[in-house]
C-alpha cells in the first residue's frame, strides 16, 4: 500500500477553500495529503481571507505559504506535494523553473471560461483590499479628519491608488498583485496577474519615475 495520499488533488483546493471558507476560518486544519514514511501531513486553513497550506513532519510545522488566486493555489499545491509528499526534489525544481518562465510571459484567457470566472472573483476580492488599504491609510494621515477634501471620497481614494500603486511599480519595481485582464498590441485580451510588468506607458521617460 502506497505511503503516499492525497485527498485533494490541486485542481480543486481553490474551489474546496471557497466552499468550506465558514470551517476553515474557525482556524481549523483540513488535511489534503500525507506521506505515513515520513511522517509528513500537508493541512489547508485560512488566513486573512486567504487560502494557506501549512506542512506538517512529525508534528512540527516545517513550511507555510498563502495562496493568490486559481493558478496560484494550483501551482503552489503541486509544488509542494512535489517537495513534501513525492518527496521529488527534481521534479520540484523544474516546477519552480517553469512557474518563473510562465510568470513572464502572457497567459490567455477566455472571460467567461470556468477559469475566466474564477479569477473575475479573485481580481474584486483584490481590488477590495486595496481600496481598504488606501482608505485606511487617508484616514491615518489625515487624522481622521476628511473634512477638508473637495472631492468625492471615492474618487479621492481612487485616484490616490492609481498614482500610488503606478509609482511604487515603476519607481522602486515593486512587484504588485493585482491581477486583471489586459489588451495586448493585437487587440487580444489576457490576464497578468503583475499587470505593471506588462504595460507599456505614454510617459516612459518622465523623470519622476527614474
Amino acid at each position: 500500500m502506497a505511503a503516499e495520499k492525497v485527498y485533494l488533488v490541486p485542481e480543486k483546493v481553490w474551489d474546496y477553500f471557497f466552499a468550506h471558507r465558514a470551517e476553515l476560518q474557525a482556524k481549523s486544519l483540513v488535511m489534503i495529503a500525507e506521506c505515513k514514511d515520513f511522517g509528513v501531513e500537508v493541512y489547508l486553513t485560512e488566513e486573512e481571507s486567504r487560502p494557506m497550506i501549512v506542512v506538517y513532519m512529525d508534528d512540527s510545522e516545517v513550511y507555510a505559504e498563502k495562496m493568490f488566486g486559481y493558478k496560484g493555489c494550483v501551482d503552489t499545491t503541486k509544488k509542494v506535494y512535489d517537495k513534501y509528499i513525492y518527496g521529488n526534489a527534481v521534479l520540484c525544481e523544474a516546477t519552480e523553473q517553469k512557474e518563473q518562465k510562465e510568470d513572464a510571459e502572457k497567459k490567455y484567457l477566455l472571460p467567461g471560461s470556468s477559469e475566466g470566472d474564477a479569477w473575475e472573483v479573485e481580481i474584486a476580492e483584490r481590488e477590495d483590499e486595496l481600496t481598504d488599504a488606501f482608505v485606511d491609510l487617508i484616514y491615518r494621515i489625515s487624522g481622521e479628519d476628511i473634512n477638508w477634501c473637495s472631492l468625492d471620497f471615492d474618487e479621492m481614494c481612487d485616484d490616490i491608488k492609481e498614482h500610488v500603486l503606478e509609482y511604487m511599480a515603476r519607481k522602486h519595481g515593486i512587484q504588485i498583485y493585482r491581477p486583471m485582464f489586459l489588451v495586448d498590441d493585437k487587440g487580444e485580451e489576457f490576464l497578468s496577474e503583475y499587470p505593471y510588468e506588462c504595460m507599456i506607458f505614454e510617459d516612459e521617460n518622465n523623470p519622476i519615475y527614474k
